[in-house]
Order: C-alpha cells, then structure tokens, then sequence
C-alpha cells in the first residue's frame, strides 16, 4: 500500500466557486469527507479481507454471499432457524473480523459505539444498509414502509428547505424551482429505485404528495387543483412513472454487467424464482407495471430476459404516462388543455412533457401564476367555483347556469371573462381593460389580428403564451382580468 500511502502524503485540495479557484492547500486528514475516492480507497484497502464461508450464507445463483462491503459500512450475513437460531456461523465470521483480520493483518480498530457485533444477542425489526431501511416488523403493511416514510420526510423537509430561500431572494423562477426540485427533492423520492419496488399504494402515495406539494407551491396552485397539468406545464414526470422506469433501466444495466458480478448473478435469480412462482425482485416489477393508473403495462417474463425487450419496457412505460396523463387533460374542468388547442403530441411522451415557454418568458411572477391558475381552472370564476356547489335539492348547477357576475351571461368561463364580458354600467373597467390590451398586443405584433381572439379564442390563448413578445402583455392582462372577479361568484336563482 505504499502508494496509498504517497498519494495521500503528496494529496492537495483547491475550492471552485464559479470560475474562481482557490490557493491549493494540504489536508491534514487524509481524504477529506466526501471526496467520490473516500469510499473507493478504502474498498481497495480492505480488497483482502475474505470472512470464511459457511453453509449458513446465502446462495445466489450458485455463489454464496456471507457479508457486503460499501466502504466502511460492513454487514455479515447468517441464516438461522428463527425458532431455534444457531449462531455459530455468526460468530465464526466475527471473529475472523475482529481478531483475525482488523487486530493482526489490517491494523484497523472496531468502533464500538457503531457496530453491533460486541452485543451478544439483539434481535431489530429494521436494519439499515446502503441507505434501505429493511422490517421485519409484522404490522406494516410493506417490507419497506418506514424506508417510504423516512425518504418522503426527508424529501418534504428539502421542500420546505428550498422554498424557504424565498424570503432572501424573493420568488423563485419556475426554472430555479425545477433545478431545485432535482437537486434536493428528487433524490429522495428516487432513493432505493434499484431495490424498492412501488407495489403498495399506500406507501407510494407518501412520496406521491411530496412532489405534488412541490409542484403546487412552485406555481402557486391549491391541493384542489388538477393534477395532470402540474406535470404537462412543468415537464416532470410522475414519480410513480420515473421510479419504475428507472428500475427499469438497472434492470438493463444488470443485464450489462460481466457474469461474474453479484448484481448480475442477483438479477438472474430472481428471474429463476419468477418462473418457480416466488416472490422476488421481478415479480414486485411486474406488479408494478400492471398497476399503473388507467394504463397498465403488461409484460412477459421473456422481455425481462433481454436488453431490448426491457428497453421496449421502458417505451410502454413512457406511453402509459403519456395516455394517463392525455386521459386526465380530457376532463370538462379543463377546456384550455383539450388537445386541439394545446397541440400537445401525447403520440411522442418527450416532447409534451417539457416545460411551457410562458413559465419563463413571463418574468412577473404575479402574472405567471395568474395564467397558470387560468389554465389549471384554480380561480374564482363561476364556471369552476359552481363546480361544487349544490342547490337544495343537491343537483348540480349545470355550465350554462353558472351565470356571470357583471353582464348576466349563462357562463362565466374563461374565454367569457377574457374576450366576451362587456361589464355593466357600475363596472365598465373589464371592457377598457381589454381594448387596452388589443392596443398593447397590435403594437407588439401588428400582424396580429384581434379578431382572432373572437373567431377562436382558446387557440388564441396558446398563440399569445407561445409567443415570447406576447406573452408578458398578456400574462398582465390575465392577472388583471382574474383580479376583477374576486370571490365567490353570485349565486343561482335556483
């Protein structure tokens, strides 16, 4: 190990911020924590120590497997008669550990606070290693509920972290958020994908709230408010989805490696155990498929078997979401998303779910949140805030009852507050408003025609937001419309 030893004596350090560096300086410690070679040198310093095989270690494809090294965090493995536990084996493998190996050929010490290898018998109902939390607790629901709990309380208090920065550097872009979001939430919500398999709803449901949560606030939306548009205006792809696909693909990654490595050897196991009708790694993926919302993916084992039919996996997965999510924006709550005036392309998954170009061309983010809230139909106009009232009798208000507050038109719906409202003679503003608006946006654009926002006024709303000149005039004026209907609009005559 001497150039272990000569790299670490000879080791210098320099700080990035930016384009700037800093003096080069020693350090003092070795690796400094959190340095990607800390772990890898370490695995090449113990890369001899070899704990003694017993018929009590467990058998993966014809390998048996006693104890795993990720760095410093060492795990021995024994199986026992949970009636009746013998743990010689166990002891056998500790004192190699300790005595044989750390004592007299590694010079290396056991911290006895952190290892629980000195406590003669301690039986847990969680363990932790790599960062998964296993239970054999019998009242959860799922072998890795408190894994699910823990990662969705870590990820709602990297949300929480993240909007806090608002008070000192005010609102945050829609860009910064989603940047944000991957950096410090979205690791969470996708930790253990290799191991955790998404086949209790319950569980998933936790990390499912996280990210919505996120998304609402980054736009500024209620919990009311429909959930197939947070991820068509933001690009970000259900975590539901984005877990099983990256599965997926560690599924392919395995697939890739020599046959001599143990996630190979783990991977192909399980697929022997699927056809031996066990529960396994495979079959929890599977599961899965079958239980994705509205469009469930149906495979078969052989796909599993081979690089390309996991690949074909991964595009059904994609058209799954895009299918759902299409099924959702269908809904009469969302007229401004129907499919002939977003021109969304639900046939290519990629390409709609990209964020929106009005998230950053509109630079005010009062006036961004307004369209969003427009669009999403998380405002106070009648057509949605009707949508759950009753009347006496408890019939819904039908749409063409849900009458305007100012010019008694039998819909107060967006195209109606934006382009057809005339007011009244105690609230003539709306109309001035608009005309004013015709005004900015024809000398913004002269080749635009007003009279297009009559003939077709929901293509129209597209055409302003896709439109990075346009965008920011009507981003205001949105703002400024859906601030003259405040409140709960005025109620049914019946």
């Amino acid at each position: 190990m001497d150039w272990m030893r000569t790299l670490y004596s000879r080791m210098q350090y320099r700080v990035r911020a930016g384009a700037e560096w800093s003096e080069a300086f020693t350090s003092l410690w070795g690796i400094l924590a959190g340095d990607s070679m800390s772990p890898a040198f370490f695995d090449a310093y113990i890369s001899d120590f070899k704990p003694p095989t017993t018929e009590s270690d467990i058998i993966i494809g014809d390998t048996p497997i006693g104890n795993m090294e990720l760095a410093d965090d060492i795990v021995e493995i024994t199986s026992t008669n949970p009636k009746r536990p013998d743990l010689t084996h166990a002891q056998e493998k500790l004192t190699y550990t300790e005595h044989d190996y750390c004592h007299n050929q590694a010079f290396l010490e056991l911290n006895g606070s952190k290892q629980s290898g000195h406590i003669i018998i301690e039986q847990v109902n969680d363990f932790r290693y790599g960062g998964v939390i296993f239970s054999s607790d019998p009242r959860p629901k799922h072998l890795f509920e408190r894994n699910y709990r823990t990662r969705a309380a870590q990820a709602r208090s990297a949300l929480y972290s993240v909007f806090a920065t608002e008070a000192f550097v005010g609102t945050l872009s829609v860009h910064d958020g989603i940047t944000m979001y991957y950096a410090r939430v979205d690791p969470y919500l996708v930790h253990g994908f290799e191991a955790v398999i998404d086949i209790d709803a319950e569980s998933l449901k936790l990390l499912e709230d996280v990210q919505l949560e996120f998304i609402r606030r980054l736009l500024d939306l209620n919990p009311r408010c429909a959930i197939a548009p947070l991820f068509v205006e933001t690009g970000i792809l259900p975590i539901r989805h984005r877990r099983l696909i990256l599965a997926l693909r560690y599924a392919k990654y395995t697939l890739s490696l020599p046959d001599r490595h143990y996630a190979k050897k783990a991977y192909l196991d399980a697929i022997v155990l699927y056809k031996a009708g066990k529960r396994c790694w495979v079959r929890d993926l599977e599961t899965a498929l079958t239980k994705l919302p509205d469009f469930p993916v149906i495979t078969d084992i052989t796909q599993m078997e081979s690089s390309g039919g996991i690949s074909a996996l991964v595009d059904e997965v994609h058209d799954s979401c895009a299918q759902y999510l299409h099924k959702q924006l269908q809904s009469s709550r969302l007229p401004l998303f129907n499919n002939p005036h977003r021109s969304l392309n639900f046939a290519n998954p990629k390409s709609f779910l990209r964020k929106k170009k009005y998230l950053h061309t509109i630079f005010v983010p009062a006036h961004r949140r307004a369209v969003s809230k427009l669009l999403t139909s998380d405002h106070g106009l009648a057509i949605e805030q009707y949508r759950r009232v009753r009347r006496r009798d408890g019939s819904a208000i039908p749409v063409d009852e849900r009458w305007c507050r100012y010019c008694n038109s039998p819909t107060e719906s967006e195209v109606h507050a934006l382009f057809l409202c005339i007011g009244d003679e105690a609230f003539p503003d709306i109309v001035t408003r608009r005309q004013q608006f015709y005004n900015d946006i024809s000398r913004i654009l002269p080749s635009f025609s007003v009279d297009r926002c009559l003939r077709n006024p929901s293509r129209s709303i597209h055409f302003l937001l896709d439109t990075p000149d346009l965008a920011p005039a009507f981003g205001k004026y949105v703002f400024d419309v859906l601030a003259m209907f405040p409140g709960f609009p005025k109620a049914s005559d019946s």
